[in-house]
């Protein structure tokens, strides 16, 4: 099954977050990387880029939470808290030290994205 249109635009969104963070997060790139047409953003996220970003962090927040919330009741807290740093090692090394934390990403991108700044927040407290 092909991603919509709107999740390919929220996946890329949290991609391009890991690899430069917001403000290097642009619309150009988010096309280019998405591989959809101009008015798909505007269409999906009229409020266009920052609305996209924080729709990213919202998303991602949800899927690293749904992890944790697996890890935690599947293993002890020991296990859990390594198989989490693991997921992180792993993103690491797969994208050769360049992609880290899109949520933390959006926190730091505050000035540029101050709602994803604050929804960042909000999945930091969850």
């Amino acid at each position: 099954m092909t991603d919509s249109v709107r999740d390919r635009l929220i996946n890329s969104a949290v991609e391009l977050l890991q690899r430069h963070g917001v403000a290097g997060t642009s619309v150009a790139g988010l096309l280019e990387h998405s591989g959809v047409a101009r008015r798909s953003i505007y269409l999906h996220f009229p409020a266009g880029k920052c609305e996209l970003i924080t729709a990213s962090v919202t998303d991602v927040g949800y899927r690293i939470g749904h992890l944790i919330e697996e890890l935690i009741t599947e293993q002890s807290p020991a296990e859990a808290l390594r198989a989490f740093i693991g997921f992180w090692q792993q993103l690491l090394i797969d994208s050769e030290f360049m992609a880290g934390c899109p949520i933390a990403a959006a926190a730091y991108g505050g000035a540029e994205a101050p709602a994803a700044r604050d929804q960042a927040d909000r999945v930091f407290e969850h």
